[in-house]
């Protein structure tokens, strides 16, 4: 969460904008779409180590195969935000 908040940020300054009700608004958006990313790639991990696989290649493949759908949700949540 700390790394979001310091990207949002980084991004709301570098692009001019200021700190307005708007803005955390879209920082809490961008806080809850990283906790529910996480928990996603963890819940999947979590099955496939019931399955046995071991941590490590349950972490790379779970993270593998989630970056397509997170990614598509992220841009998704920033289309539908910014119109």
């Amino acid at each position: 969460m700390p790394l979001a908040i310091t990207g949002g940020l980084f991004g709301l300054f570098m692009f001019g904008g200021t700190l307005n009700i708007y803005s955390e608004i879209g920082l809490i958006i961008l806080i809850a779409l990283a906790a529910k990313n996480g928990i996603l790639i963890v819940e999947f991990a979590n099955q496939l180590r019931d399955e046995g696989r071991s941590i490590r290649e349950a972490i790379i493949e779970a993270s593998d195969l989630r970056i397509r759908p997170i990614l598509m949700t992220s841009i998704a949540t920033v289309v539908g935000s910014s119109r």
